[in-house]
């Protein structure tokens, strides 16, 4: 009865045996084998890596299982379990491969995809070309969350997708941001469907991918994010999600979906999986390195070398700078204003050169607004834009070392590429400070106005409500600069009174020339009984100059905020 039982632990072990003689006989064979158990233990551990990942790993235990039950049950004569094992187990593996077929296959593909035969490509040529699209993406993805357009991304990875391009239109096209958002754009021909990346291009638009059928997935997720875990599932690629309704971003990849990512978060998912599984964490001897500064000097020391990190050497490779926010103090009384002048002393040209000093790059400081000469500052804001890699925490002590005493840089932070000091300031906040002692003060007479005649404090107190509110302004605008408008709001007012010190406080959306200065000249005339409370608003109205006060030297002028 034992002839009909395959598994048998006896043969098995006569089996190697005569293997081993054999090999004693013939050295040469020797060599042969070795090769033998390489290809064997290396497809093998290719297997098992990859099953990991998949419903696949389940199974295989539970073959192993079966195996050992098999080899214990021909050990231990278990005659009737051992034939009910050996005669199913051929049934067992056709069932197995129809199942899981779709796994299989997918397993099969990852095995031909060895790392030996990315040897046979021009690996190098591809690395660069693979970081600069893979950031194209992420903005492409980021403007389609801004615009809540509905998208749905494929990167093509080792597994060829090709039988779904061919569902689509094919494009061949080269990989930019604009391309992507406008062929998502609604009620365009290609919007439908999904887009693929192939071989760092735009293969093809308009494609149909499988939807995921699990029953644990959300309810609540739709067409694109189920279509978007079936692709991931089926083959390697890796899919990205814009959604439509709320603008969020997932990210769907070996069968499951990621949601709600930010920009960061989305590049270094990326960089991971496309670009270091493919070319490893080590950067190629192609790729340059940056020469290290001498502090000293100030010269290229061409004997000392170090490695940037991937993120801005991928940043850099494609222009995109780093956008520096800086809020500035500054003791206006030194200086010719903020705006750069020639042969004047500024307060842009000195924080300019302060940069310039430390990353041996000129930049252009943009800020929220001009102030003039003897205009002050406690949260003016600035930005620029820079190569250099300098750790953010290390420049503003690195500026402020190359600053006259009169200017601090108080916050630097790096924003978003597309932040703009001036175009993005929603309110700005100024004061106007006013000693109204008799005598005024040797210590602040360069911060503060002195009227030595007493203001009546409840008037002015009652004016300055009337400039609440969206008003045109233009009484209020001393001659020179050229603005389209002379219409602002002003969202509140303040004023205060602490001993002699009276402090005018002034928010708005935007403040024409010297309208600030004027305004406090007009409540100073309030204060002074020379125009009535109630004549405040005739006065805008009128939108004549004349007849509002006169404007206030600038050293009594503070720009304290500006809000974004």
């Amino acid at each position: 009865m034992e002839n009909y039982f395959i598994v048998n632990i006896n043969n098995i072990w006569n089996s190697l045996i005569d293997y081993f003689w054999y090999l004693k006989g013939n050295p040469l064979r020797l060599i042969i084998l070795i090769l033998d158990l390489a290809i064997v233990i290396s497809l093998v551990y290719g297997f098992i890596k990859y099953a990991k990942k998949t419903r696949v790993w389940q199974l295989l235990k539970g073959i192993v299982f079966i195996l050992i039950v098999t080899l214990l049950s021909d050990i231990l004569h278990l005659k009737i379990l051992n034939c009910i094992l050996t005669i199913f187990m051929p049934y067992g593996v056709i069932a197995i491969i129809v199942i899981f077929a779709p796994e299989l296959r997918r397993m099969l593909e990852q095995l031909g995809t060895n790392k030996l035969t990315k040897y046979f490509g021009i690996e190098k040529d591809i690395y660069a070309k693979t970081k600069e699209n893979i950031y194209k993406i992420v903005i492409a993805a980021m403007e389609l969350a801004k615009q809540k357009t509905g998208a749905l991304i494929v990167i093509e990875r080792d597994i060829q997708i090709n039988d779904i391009m061919e569902t689509g239109l094919k494009l061949d096209s080269e990989i930019s941001p604009q391309l992507l958002v406008n062929i998502f754009t609604p009620n365009t021909p290609l919007h439908d469907g999904a887009v693929v990346i192939s071989n760092n291009k735009i293969a093809a638009a308009a494609c149909i991918l499988p939807l995921a059928s699990d029953k644990n997935i959300a309810k609540e997720l739709g067409t694109r994010h189920r279509a978007a875990i079936g692709i991931s599932k089926e083959t390697d690629s890796i899919a990205i999600v814009v959604s439509e309704e709320t603008g969020k971003i997932s990210l769907a990849k070996d069968g499951t979906l990621i949601a709600d990512l930010k920009e960061e978060t989305l590049k270094s998912i990326l960089i991971k999986n496309v670009l270091i599984k493919r070319f490893g964490d080590e950067i190629p001897r192609k790729m340059p390195t940056f020469k290290k500064k001498n502090k000293n000097k100030g010269i290229v020391n061409k004997g000392s070398v170090y490695k940037t990190d991937l993120k801005s050497y991928l940043r850099k490779e494609i222009n995109i700078m780093r956008n520096i926010k800086l809020i500035i103090e500054y003791d206006g009384k030194d200086f010719n204003g903020w705006q750069k002048q020639q042969n004047k002393l500024n307060i842009q040209g000195e924080i300019e050169r302060a940069i310039e000093v430390i990353t041996r790059e000129k930049v252009e400081l943009i800020a929220s607004g001009r102030t003039d000469a003897g205009v002050h500052s406690l949260g003016q804001t600035a930005n620029f834009k820079i190569e250099s890699e300098m750790p953010i925490e290390k420049m503003k002590v690195a500026i402020n070392s190359q600053l006259k005493k009169s200017i601090r840089i108080k916050n630097v932070e790096e924003v978003e590429e597309n932040f703009h000091s001036r175009y993005n300031c929603k309110k700005k906040t100024y004061r106007y400070i006013i000693n109204n002692s008799e005598q005024g003060s040797a210590i602040y007479r360069n911060l503060e106005y002195h009227m030595p005649l007493k203001l009546n404090f409840e008037e002015m107190k009652k004016a300055i409500k009337y400039f609440e509110g969206e008003h045109d302004f233009k009484a209020f605008k001393s001659s020179g600069g050229s603005v389209k408008t002379t219409i602002r709001t002003i969202y509140k007012t303040k004023i205060k009174k602490e001993n002699e010190r009276i402090e005018i406080e002034l928010t708005g959306n935007g403040f024409l020339y010297n309208m600030v200065r004027i305004i406090a000249g007009t409540l100073v005339d309030v204060g002074l009984g020379k125009i009535e409370t109630n004549q405040i608003p005739e006065i805008i109205e009128s939108k004549d100059r004349q007849k509002a006060g006169k404007t206030l030297p600038a050293h009594g002028l503070y720009l304290v905020k500006v809000e974004y």
